[in-house]
Parts: C-alpha cells; sequence; structure tokens
C-alpha cells in the first residue's frame, strides 16, 4: 500500500468491483486491446476494481482449473471472437458484456489432470515469451546508449581534428 487510503464508499462509481486471489479481470472494452489479468500475488482486500472490468470467479475448482480458463479466455481465436462481437454490438464504443457475451461460452474441458498439463506447457512459453520481451527492452535501451556514445565519440573526434588543422 502507498499509504493513501480512502473509503470504497468514496471512490467513483465506476471503481466499486470487489475482486479475490484467482479471479480473472476481463474489460469489457476494445477486448483486442487485450487488458486482462489473472488476480495472483496480492492481498486483494486492499483492492476494488472498475465496473468495466468483469471479474470472473471459478465456482469448481475440481472440474475446471482457473489458470486453464485465463489462457482460454485470453487466446488469440477467443480475443478475436470477443472483438466481432465488441464490435457487431450498437453504441458509443466496442463492447461486451457477460451476459451476453461470455456466459453461455462452450468450452471443451479436458480432465482437470489435463487441463494443469496444458497450462503447465503454456506457462512455460508465456515465461519465455516475457523474458525474449525484456530481453527486447534491454537491447533497446543499450543500443540507445550505444548511439549516444558513438555520437559523442564522433563530436569528440570531429574537434580533435578540427581544432588539430589550426595548430
Amino acid at each position: 500500500m502507498s499509504g493513501n487510503e480512502t473509503k470504497i464508499k468514496d471512490l467513483p462509481g465506476q471503481a466499486k468491483k470487489s475482486i479475490e486471489l484467482n479471479d480473472i479481470l476481463f474489460s469489457e472494452i476494445r477486448p483486442k486491446n487485450k487488458r486482462f489479468a489473472l488476480v495472483t500475488g496480492i492481498d486483494p482486500k486492499n483492492y476494488v476494481v472498475s465496473t468495466k472490468l468483469m471479474v470472473l470467479r471459478n465456482k469448481n475448482n475440481l472440474v475446471l482449473d482457473t489458470n486453464y480458463l485465463y489462457f482460454y479466455l485470453t487466446s488469440p481465436l477467443m480475443l478475436a471472437y470477443f472483438q466481432s462481437e465488441a464490435e457487431s454490438r450498437s453504441g458509443t464504443f466496442p463492447q461486451i458484456t457477460f451476459r451476453e457475451n461470455v456466459a453461455n461460452i462452450k468450452i471443451d474441458l479436458p480432465p482437470l489432470i489435463e487441463q494443469r498439463k496444458i497450462v503447465q506447457r503454456l506457462s512455460v512459453v508465456n515465461d519465455k515469451v516475457k523474458l525474449n520481451n525484456q530481453i527486447n527492452d534491454n537491447l533497446v535501451i543499450i543500443g540507445n546508449i550505444y548511439l549516444a556514445y558513438l555520437f559523442l565519440f564522433a563530436i569528440t573526434l570531429y574537434f580533435v581534428i578540427y581544432y588539430s588543422l589550426f595548430d
């Protein structure tokens, strides 16, 4: 916590949904923007979320692995479906709702043990993608530092040569 505390009743109307560990948060607005998260590693009692986020909660961990559902809902195929649904409705911006677009989705559920194996494999790939993205970000930073160094070196060399001509 930052030390700043606010009573929930004093928050804006759109920030009043409570969350629990392992909830899936999924933005109702513009699914293609990929605004979703799995609630882990925090004390959810200290947080509330916008009413523009669907809070999806697994009701039966003996049948459905929450991580499997998360990977399923955030897969490119499902995101394309959600975006298509969002763009087909009338309104000021592309939006989906739980009742109209999520509640009736049929998921082919393998046995729980198989779901966990799938999640394990996808998690490994996800972790590698995250690591590659971090490496790419670091390479951009290093490249920018190197270019700045080369630029300063070139300017220094220019002045050294320029002033040596007039000695």
